[in-house]
């Protein structure tokens, strides 16, 4: 099988950020993110869900933290060096852009991908991460994530429905 040159340099294709998640590679595509932070000091929420760490305060702005590995499958992500907290536009369908921190590990690279070489994917109800396009290359697929659409329907309505309050502990 033959798969497209990872080492072009030219300028067609999406610019993506990689992160790893247990042996699986997902991707969100950098005009998504914000901003890519080290590990930082988060304020857990009273009566939370495990996968919702806490809020931190970015710029001015409380900002709530999900833990993708937790959401994902079920464990908490590792704290070493490439665990990073990824600060995305997530809009959910709304006209208001509103800040998501993903805490996601193994966030070690970019990587251009052509449109046209992505395939659809819909896992379950099609919403959360289960939503999204993959890409495949000769380390196997790449799960393009939806930053529009990353959050299952239950953990956006918790987070940011108009009656959800964050209370910090």
């Amino acid at each position: 099988m033959l798969y497209p040159d990872e080492g072009t340099s030219h300028s067609e294709g999406t610019l993506y950020l990689v992160f790893h998640v247990d042996g699986q590679r997902y991707a969100l595509a950098a005009r998504d993110v914000v901003e890519v932070l080290p590990m930082l000091e988060i304020k857990p929420v009273l009566a939370a869900p495990e996968y919702m760490k806490g809020v931190f305060c970015y710029r001015n702005t409380p900002v709530p933290v999900i833990d993708f590995c937790r959401l994902a499958c079920g464990r908490d992500a590792i704290k070493v060096m490439s665990t990073r907290i990824l600060i995305i536009n997530y809009s959910c369908g709304q006209a208001i852009n509103r800040r998501l921190g993903l805490i996601a590990e193994g966030v070690t690279e970019t990587r251009k991908i052509d449109e046209e070489a992505l395939r659809p994917v819909a896992v379950g109800d099609g919403s959360g991460f289960g939503h999204g396009k993959y890409f495949e290359d000769k380390h196997g697929a790449i799960h393009c994530l939806d930053s529009r659409r990353i959050l299952p329907t239950e953990v956006h309505r918790a987070l940011f429905s108009a009656d959800s309050s964050l209370e910090v502990a």
